[in-house]
């Protein structure tokens, strides 16, 4: 019960304290949110009548080309592509820093100078990631918010954070900053700035080797890997490892650390095989168990921040085991496999349609700005499983959200119970298509 009141206590802080007077806070002694309160977190309740595949789908079959794109073909991104943020956050826009005050017009300027893009592609050199890393728009670490009185803006929601790159992951450097503190890549959905402490370059024949070698998909999230020097980094779900050798217990796979940007230091360590698969996993009860209790215990990160999740990075990461990859951004996402678009539909519609043609645990549900893993029915209701940040409030004047923050299963209108919902924002009003991953387009 603590997510409960501590949801209502910070609903209750975030709207006192961001305007004079918002609306009537919610009673701190309400803990149960239908939709959700109500709803098993089990995965393996909506997985009771699954089907296992006994196969590979066609879609599990490219995934390796697509997590070494950024190798197999040097990006042929132009520059002014590259440069999308300096347009898209000026000092015409109303933005904030991390003291809720508005940021100066010379940190536009002055990230302009930062960013060093005439040498754009001068570096020009393949690498990995050696930890966890941020993803820039900007070669900084401040936030910019938009205005923190509005709700669904303010904390967490950080424009300058693009995503997070889990460690040992493919990298295409173009160039460095000013001050030689960022590195500006290419990574296979993305790129912006990275900490250049936390990546190291890879000379052609390195990667040919780690490319080729076959390759461990991990399963374990969160988990630490440490050597005899010490930490190296934290496994994520969605990582694949080159394997040199196992045996009945573990997988050996090569991972790097670093002397200096330009000298890797490559190391052998053992992956338990209960975290690991030597080839993408099937669509199986027990498998989509294993990854979805990973995934069920990651908070609300927005664009990755502080090692979680936001809705897209949750539907990328529990695909990935399956050998399905899918790009970081929702809408990206929604345009996978088969489509089905329900925008003409009213909810019952939107419903029914969902109930005719969705397969469970290899669909997503789309509106605009937020994607969400279709698991089936309990009680005769559709459930998802999702990583969301809040439950829209308002009282007919004022916006609010009521915080949830993590992964939950849940219902297509989580919190209709909530004094203050607000049933014209539901997921099932707002959504606008649902598509199968595991199938292809007509």
């Amino acid at each position: 019960m603590k997510l409960f009141v501590y949801g209502l206590l910070l609903f209750v802080v975030l709207f006192q304290g961001c305007s004079h007077k918002q609306f009537q806070a919610l009673d701190v002694e309400q803990t149960f949110i239908e939709g959700f309160s109500d709803i098993p977190q089990d995965p393996k309740i909506y997985l009771q009548n699954y089907q296992d595949s006994k196969a590979l789908k066609n879609a599990q079959k490219n995934y390796k080309e697509k997590y070494y794109r950024i190798w197999l073909n040097s990006p042929r991104t132009s520059l002014y592509e590259a440069m999308w943020p300096h347009r898209a956050f000026t000092c015409k826009g109303k933005y904030y820093g991390i003291n809720l005050k508005r940021v100066e017009c010379s940190f536009f300027d002055k990230m302009y100078l930062r960013a060093n893009f005439a040498h754009y592609m001068e570096v020009a050199k393949k690498a990995l990631t050696t930890n966890a890393v941020n993803l820039r728009a900007f070669p900084t670490q401040k936030v910019l918010f938009r205005d923190p009185n509005r709700a669904g803006e303010g904390f967490p929601f950080d424009y300058l954070q693009n995503s997070l790159i889990a460690p040992n992951k493919p990298l295409f450097v173009s160039h460095l900053s000013d001050n030689k503190e960022w590195a500006f890549v290419f990574s296979s959905f993305g790129s912006g700035w990275v900490k250049t402490k936390d990546i190291v370059y890879i000379n052609d024949s390195d990667a040919k080797v780690w490319m080729e070698a076959k390759q461990v998909y991990l399963l374990k999230d969160q988990k630490d890997i440490v050597d005899k020097e010490g930490f190296l980094f934290r496994l994520r779900i969605g990582m694949m490892l080159p394997l040199i050798k196992e045996n009945k217990e573990d997988y050996s796979v090569l991972v790097t650390s670093k002397k200096d940007i330009d000298i890797p230091v490559y190391k052998m360590i053992k992956i338990s095989k209960r975290y690991a698969s030597k080839k993408p996993l099937l669509f199986t009860q027990k498998n989509i168990a294993t990854v979805l209790n990973e995934l069920k215990t990651s908070q609300y990160g927005w664009g990755g921040m502080y090692e979680q999740r936001d809705c897209s990075a949750t539907m990328r990461d529990f695909f990935a085991p399956f050998g399905i990859w899918l790009g970081r951004n929702s809408s990206v996402q929604a345009r996978v496999g088969k489509v089905f678009s329900v925008l003409k539909l009213d909810s019952k519609q939107k419903i029914a349609t969902i109930e005719q043609n969705a397969v469970p645990f290899e669909t997503m549900l789309y509106r605009k700005g937020h994607i969400v893993l279709y698991v089936g029915k309990y009680n005769d209701k559709i459930i998802v499983f999702q990583n969301m940040w809040g439950i829209k409030t308002t009282d007919g004047k004022k916006s609010g959200r009521f915080v949830i923050g993590r992964s939950v299963f849940s219902t297509l209108e989580i919190g209709k119970n909530l004094s203050y919902y607000d049933p014209t924002s539901s997921f099932i009003q707002k959504m606008r298509s649902f598509n199968i991953v595991t199938q292809t387009k007509d």
